[in-house]
């Protein structure tokens, strides 16, 4: 069994747990990763894991996560179970809005990399807030290394993760936590992919397929549930003075998909088509292999291949070949030992996703 490590919300040692049944660490790139934790129940368990305690796995100081939740069953026969349940440390974003700086309406950045934007936005909102209240005294910032696309942003009270989230998704890059246990800091960092498929023309490729046994099992996903091909974006104005701009690929027929993206919150009707192409973005058609990846096989799990990296997936049987991001890694610990759930691809919302999705839609106002 990998131990799991209890450290204090003061970043002091708790405790090292071997004895549980099981142990799953969902990790993402561009999302917040959650676990659970299994074990028996006996007396002061509960202090060990008290919410807002961190826990590490694998003794991986970059797989943590915060408590936020305990549960004791006790069955017929007297058995008691507790279940420990948290988000990894990306999840301290969710505790955020951007907030506009004073007399302003947007908090914004112009021409600015990807890496650069997301870092401001940490630190306006929980670093250097001008409200002292919104400051995290343990939070931190990796030196900025000016990574990603040249981008522009504009942000009024949305959620900060969400942001992070929607930049990384739309910029190729990702975004992470860790603890850094001697200066007692939580750092955040960005990540970019990094090829290994299997033209990538520079390093070793890592191909995942059944061909290869280095899959047990696979699912194949193809979703145009949420597909728009055109938008019509309206920015500011009234009525026939109000400024619209159409996007998209120009489809036609039953291709045609159109969607109308209310962007009043632009002044500058030349970024109304930067919105447009980002809603489409996320309008689009999601393609993912979600499979059972063996532990032991030619290609190792955090040497050749890891969460952010490009690779190849291959299914003879679907004639499918995909050169896709891996999203999201599902570490299962437990007596069995490691097993691994990776999703190749895009992300498939589930319902929360589509709620988050529709609360974050602007109120329609007149046309």
């Amino acid at each position: 069994m990998h131990p799991i490590r209890v450290i204090s919300s003061n970043f002091e040692l708790v405790a090292d747990i071997e004895q549980y049944e099981t142990a799953i660490y969902k990790r993402s790139f561009t999302g917040v990763g959650t676990f659970e934790i299994y074990l028996p129940y006996f007396q002061g368990l509960l202090d060990t894991f008290a919410v807002k305690n961190f826990v590490i796995f694998d003794n991986n100081a970059h797989k943590a996560g915060i408590v936020k939740y305990l549960r004791v069953e006790i069955t017929e026969s007297g058995r008691e179970q507790l279940i420990v349940g948290g988000r990894c440390l990306k999840s301290i974003l969710q505790q955020r809005i951007v907030i506009p700086p004073a007399g302003q309406a947007q908090w914004s950045r112009t021409s600015k990399s990807a890496e650069t934007v997301i870092k401001d936005m940490i630190a306006d909102s929980m670093i250097s807030a001008a409200d002292a209240d919104r400051n995290i005294s343990f939070v931190q910032n990796a030196p900025n290394q000016s990574r990603g696309n040249t981008i522009s942003w504009d942000s009024r009270y949305y959620n900060l993760m969400d942001e992070v989230e929607k930049i990384c998704t739309e910029n190729n890059i990702g975004v992470f936590g860790y603890l850094d246990l001697a200066n007692k800091k939580v750092i955040f960092d960005v990540a970019e992919t990094f090829d290994v498929t299997i033209d990538n023309g520079a390093n070793p490729p890592v191909i995942f397929s059944k061909d290869y046994d280095d899959i047990k099992n696979q699912t194949y996903i193809y979703d145009t549930y949420s597909l728009v091909s055109d938008a019509l974006v309206a920015g500011q104005g009234e009525g026939v003075a109000r400024t619209i701009v159409e996007v998209g690929s120009g489809g036609t027929g039953i291709d045609r998909i159109e969607s109308f993206i209310d962007a009043r919150d632009i002044a500058d009707s030349g970024e109304l088509a930067s919105r447009g192409n980002e809603k489409l973005l996320e309008a689009g058609i999601k393609e993912t292999f979600e499979s059972t990846v063996l532990t032991h096989s030619a290609f190792q799990y955090g040497t050749d291949w890891d969460l952010g990296y490009k690779v190849t997936v291959v299914n003879s049987d679907l004639n499918k070949r995909l050169d896709t991001v891996i999203t999201e890694v599902v570490e299962n610990y437990s007596a069995r030992g490691l097993e691994l759930q990776v999703t190749f691809g895009d992300k498939i919302p589930n319902v929360l996703d589509r709620i988050k999705q529709d609360i974050n839609k602007p109120v329609k106002t007149n046309i």
